[in-house]
């Protein structure tokens, strides 16, 4: 019976499928591509594309400025802990 039941479903989508291609035939005009379209669109997606990945040159800007950060933050970090340890040993 299931079986049955799936192949009267297969049929029906089946003719539902036909019909709903021959009503987009009849609404649809089919276009002829023109030849030059075609063969530059066959070009394109064939070759390779020349790509170049550029490095990025403020790398080293970046670097300088970090260190520099890093630096000043860490002179004043020593400068505040020696300052708490002579603080510490007058009293």
């Amino acid at each position: 019976m299931f079986s049955a039941r799936s192949t009267m479903t297969r049929q029906k989508s089946l003719i539902e499928e036909t019909a709903l291609e021959g009503q987009l035939f009849a609404m649809l005009n089919p276009v002829q591509a023109s030849p030059e379209f075609v063969s530059s669109l066959k070009t394109r997606l064939t070759s390779v594309p020349s790509i170049s990945v550029e490095r990025n040159a403020n790398m080293a800007a970046v670097l300088v400025i970090g260190l520099g950060l890093f630096a000043g933050v860490f002179m004043a970090w020593a400068v505040f802990y020696l300052r708490s340890l002579l603080g510490k040993k007058s009293a």
